[in-house]
């Protein structure tokens, strides 16, 4: 069985879905913001984890937050794009 993500990484994820939740309990209605929030909250706690770990690695997945593959920064980065594409088209 291959697993593809690790326990930071999920705990980072969860915690995106967490800031994002706050944002939706603060009133924010449209998917943009949330979606920046999430992004935030992802590369943040991922960049400050690798920075601050003895065996942090900014490309190796499986030294920081990983999600299918990839670092959580990534993602986090994703997010924020997709958020800020969202809120330039409404």
């Amino acid at each position: 069985m291959i697993i593809f993500f690790n326990f930071r990484g999920f705990l980072m994820f969860l915690m995106a879905l967490i800031g994002s939740g706050i944002g939706q309990l603060l009133g924010v209605s449209s998917d943009g913001p949330k979606m920046l929030i999430g992004g935030c909250v992802a590369l943040l706690l991922d960049t400050a984890y690798r920075l601050i770990s003895d065996d942090g690695h900014w490309l190796i997945p499986h030294r920081g937050g990983c999600v299918v593959f990839l670092p959580a920064w990534c993602f986090g980065l994703l997010l924020i794009g997709m958020g800020l594409g969202s809120m330039c088209t409404q």
